[in-house]
């Protein structure tokens, strides 16, 4: 599993397919293994994500539904469960699964940045708002948070709002060039050229 979760994180995704085996080599090795098939289950949700290979999303059904099987309980099993009800379009079976996990631990960081992503796509923008902001207090230091939080201004309108959360996006992860493309846009829509170059460069 933790050799699973190391190619996970590859850059890229050069890792994916290998993440993959090693999950299956997990559960292979103890079929009762529940977090390993939520996230064997996550893994193939992501796979149809970034490249819509024709079978993952039931691949990622049927491990969801032993992931659930062997730990009702499980927060990994009801997200990825959630993610797979998102991407086949139940939003709102989706956020149902979010709340299951919710319910027993309100501060869960997945729960709730995957509960502001439904939101967003709902344009549900306060409530995905709210929910970014209490992800935000688990996690200070998470740039993604962050920065999702400024896509959701972004698309109100709300560029000031935007800049400010896509600059501490940047601070968090200065190495990384998504949040500071991220602040050109924002500079371009509030005509600030100059600044804008700045960032782009």
């Amino acid at each position: 599993l933790q050799t699973a979760e190391e190619l996970r994180k590859q850059p890229e995704d050069t890792g994916l397919d290998a993440a993959i085996e090693k999950y299956k080599e997990a559960v292979d090795l103890d079929p009762r293994y529940a977090v390993a098939y939520a996230r064997l289950a996550s893994t193939y949700i992501y796979l149809w994500q970034v490249r819509q290979v024709p079978g993952t999303l039931e691949l990622a059904r049927s491990n969801c539904v032993r992931a659930l099987d062997l730990s009702p309980d499980l927060a990994e099993g009801h997200l990825a469960s959630a993610e797979l009800l998102g991407e086949t379009g139940d939003k709102q079976g989706a956020l149902d699964e979010v709340e299951k996990v919710l319910v027993r631990d309100r501060v869960n960081p997945g729960a709730l940045l995957y509960q502001a992503e439904i939101y967003d796509r709902l344009n549900r923008w306060s409530e995905a708002e709210d929910s970014y902001k209490r992800a935000i207090r688990e996690r200070p230091n998470s740039w993604i948070i962050y920065n999702e939080l400024g896509t959701v201004y972004h698309r109100q309108g709300k560029f000031s709002a935007a800049i400010e959360v896509f600059r501490t996006a940047a601070a968090a992860a200065p190495g990384n060039a998504r949040p500071l493309s991220n602040l050109g846009l924002e500079y371009l829509q509030t005509g600030d050229l100059a600044a804008a170059k700045e960032y782009f460069k």
